[in-house]
């Protein structure tokens, strides 16, 4: 009988409680004939290696988890490496440019088709803290990563994880983890306080002003590979993209001012994810993160002529921005934004002032999605997609006109299953691959709560000594708390040909955009954009699906021609719809923007509860208490010898529900489709249902100078 008393590291101490006897070498072999006994080759295993680095040992000295970390990318083994409670903090700062191979900066985990596990001891008991020197770990493709109960902090992404690549010279990815083609999975894992952080656009006193550059993925940066997630907490994260520099000027020419460099755009706040079927966050809790969109740069300045300035960067996915179908379960998505940034000003002049350029757009404060959205048993809350304002007009003798305000779409969640392509205005015809059977789903009482989706403000005119310029347009604001929609394209019909071959089946098409599957929708709103002051002033933005938006924007083909109406005939009802299945509907608001002084137009509001371009249907439900109420008129104003009438109030419509809106702005179009557009046949079907205590408000008109204008 063997007792096994103590076991090493690899190798064991025995204990045999018999006395050990003496055989000679020939009795053991005669024995061992006689019982068979022999010698048999181990199977071939995986080694595995084990590391216990301490939190106050100095990073990069023996038994850091640097030194660990470097150990590890050349074993050949896959391996653990085990953090007691405590701060790891990394020093060691970049000399030159990004460093790949963990001796300075991030952590770099090398070593393809092994396994390396971080192992903390609790999420609120191990830090691994980057000290802004850079993100904090950055993975190589097909390296296998397992973080265990511990948090990822303090790290700032200032480049692409390019070798070399100097701080602020590209666009910036992962500020606490940058993984290409890395295969990750989290389990009671925090990311918090990171950022990745683009660098501003560079100024060049003869030219054009630099572009900022992106930033995604404040927490996490994940193109391809693999992301699994089990309990994971992202807090306090930001994607800031760099803003656009000051246009330069052209002096000894023309004494021109040139334009200023455009913001960089800003993606992911907390997590960024793309290149995966699906990510699905189960336990997951998305808070406080944020992506902020550079502003664009102002115009040059000069004696004659400034320049117009830069439009601002746009922002997606306050929250988590993803490509792919995003499934969150028993989950948290709370108080995220996604901020666009604010239009260049124009150049300064004497003569010609420049004009402002648009604010960025912003779409999905909590989520944004590439694919279909599900939420179940998932709480999505007080997130905010905020359109850039435009910029201002320089003043001159001329002054600039005011740029347009961005649009703001899907306060809490924002999803778009891409173009759908192939339709055309002989035929209505959907491929049937375009299609999922839904775009938002929410279930198992899930909510929508107090979400907003707030448009830019236009951009107010420059001051002229003999002209003033218009005011610039406030943005349109789409879907308080969810937006759906799948892009739509047409094209001209073609000529018939004769084919004795069987007509195609009829196209695959979802049950509805968006499923509200006892569940709630509360609280949210979407505002439009107020117009800038001018000559005359700027129109406020529309306002449209305080709860739930889902519609089809349509975009024209290039081939066109403007004869040719880019629209099919009646649109069947399917496209843009909701489904209500014991679902809350309540207090949502959609808000026009105010037009601005010097006549602007309010801009209009409409459903408060719901805007589908298709129906709504379904049972057992509630719409109650939701409010559309369009924006006021501007005041009449006189500029110079020119006076402006007071604008007409917006009109409200849908309190409740509006259903068969198709289009809310259509510049791209004026060229393609005179107004009025096409009827879409729409319907409304609830059963057991209650529609009550909704509200239309028209927008007050503005005294004129001598007449009085008609409220919406």
């Amino acid at each position: 009988m063997r007792r096994i008393t103590s076991v090493g590291s690899g190798n064991r101490s025995v204990h045999n409680s018999f006395a050990r006897t003496s055989i000679g070498r020939g009795k053991r072999r005669r024995l061992a004939r006689r019982l068979g006994v022999g010698v048999e080759s181990l199977e071939a295993r995986t080694l595995l290696a084990n590391f216990y680095p301490s939190p106050a040992t100095p990073d990069g000295a023996p038994n850091s988890l640097r030194a660990n970390v470097i150990t590890s990318n050349t074993n050949g083994q896959s391996d653990t490496i085990y953090l007691k409670a405590g701060t790891y903090e990394l020093t060691l700062n970049n000399l030159l440019g990004q460093e790949n191979f963990a001796a300075t900066g991030d952590l770099d985990l090398k070593e393809a088709t092994r396994t390396v596990t971080f192992k903390g001891s609790g999420i609120k008991k191990t830090f691994i803290d980057a000290n802004q020197i850079d993100r904090v770990f950055q993975v190589d493709p097909n390296v296998i990563v397992v973080f265990k109960d511990l948090t990822i902090t303090g790290g700032l992404a200032q480049d692409n994880g390019a070798p070399a690549a100097p701080a602020g010279s590209t666009v910036a990815w992962g500020g606490g983890i940058l993984s290409l083609g890395g295969k990750l999975t989290f389990q009671n894992v925090g990311l918090c306080d990171n950022e990745a952080r683009g660098g501003a656009g560079l100024f060049n006193a003869s030219g054009a002003g630099g572009a900022g550059f992106d930033a995604a993925g404040g927490g996490l940066y994940a193109d391809g590979g693999q992301v699994n997630v089990s309990s994971l907490t992202v807090t306090g994260n930001i994607a800031q993209a760099g803003s656009g520099a000051v246009g330069g000027v052209i002096s000894s020419v023309t004494f021109s001012g040139l334009i200023g460099g455009a913001g960089g755009d800003a993606s992911g706040g907390g997590l960024f994810v793309r290149g995966i079927p699906t990510l699905t966050l189960n336990s997951a809790t998305i808070k406080n993160n944020h992506a902020r969109a550079g502003s664009g740069g102002a115009g040059g300045s000069t004696v004659d002529t400034g320049s117009v300035g830069a439009d601002g960067g746009n922002a997606l996915g306050g929250g988590v921005f993803t490509q792919s179908i995003l499934s969150l379960v028993k989950s948290s998505v709370c108080n995220n934004d996604a901020t666009a940034g604010a239009g260049g000003a124009g150049g300064t002049a004497n003569i010609i002032g420049g004009a402002g350029a648009d604010g960025g757009d912003a779409f999905g404060g909590g989520t944004y999605s590439g694919g279909p959205t599900t939420l179940s048993y998932t709480d999505v809350s007080k997130n905010q997609a905020i359109g850039g304002a435009g910029g201002a007009g320089a003043g001159g003798a001329s002054s600039g006109s005011g740029g347009d305000g961005g649009d703001a779409q899907g306060g809490g969640v924002w999803a778009s299953n891409g173009l759908l392509a192939g339709l055309s205005t002989s035929s209505p015809a959907i491929p049937p691959t375009t299609f999922p059977t839904y775009i938002v789903a929410l279930k198992d009482k899930s909510s929508v709560n107090g979400n907003t989706a707030q448009a830019g403000a236009g951009g107010n005119a420059g001051v002229g000594q003999i002209t003033t310029g218009s005011g610039g347009d406030g943005g349109n604001a789409q879907g308080g708390g969810i937006h759906a929609d799948v892009i739509a394209s047409f094209k001209p019909a073609a000529t018939p040909t004769a084919s004795k071959s069987k007509a195609p089946p009829p196209p695959a098409i979802p049950p509805a955009f968006v499923i509200v599957d006892n569940s709630c929708v509360l609280s949210n709103k979407a505002i439009g954009g107020a117009g800038g002051s001018g000559a005359p002033g700027g129109d406020g933005g529309t306002a449209e699906g305080g709860g739930i938006y889902a519609g089809v924007p349509v975009v024209a083909l290039p081939d066109i021609a403007p004869a040719v109406t880019p629209f099919p005939p009646p649109i069947t009802p399917i496209l843009g719809s909701v489904s209500l299945s014991k679902a809350t509907i309540d207090c949502n608001e959609v808000l026009g923007g105010d037009g601005a002084a010097g006549g602007g137009d309010g801009g209009d509001a409409v459903g408060g509860g719901i805007s589908a371009l298709g129906a709504v249907w379904g049972s057992k439900s509630t719409v109650s208490r939701n409010l559309a109420d369009g924006g006021a008129g501007g005041a009449a104003a006189v500029h110079v010898a020119l006076a402006f009438d007071g604008g007409d109030g917006g009109t409200a419509s849908g309190g409740g529900i509006f259903v068969g809106r198709l289009l809310s702005r259509f510049e791209t179009f004026t060229a393609l489709v005179p107004p009025p557009l096409p009827t879409i046949a729409p319907a409304v079907t609830l059963i057991d249902s209650s529609v009550s205590s909704n509200k239309v408000i028209g927008g007050a008109g503005a005294a004129g100078n001598s007449t009085e204008v008609a409220g919406g």
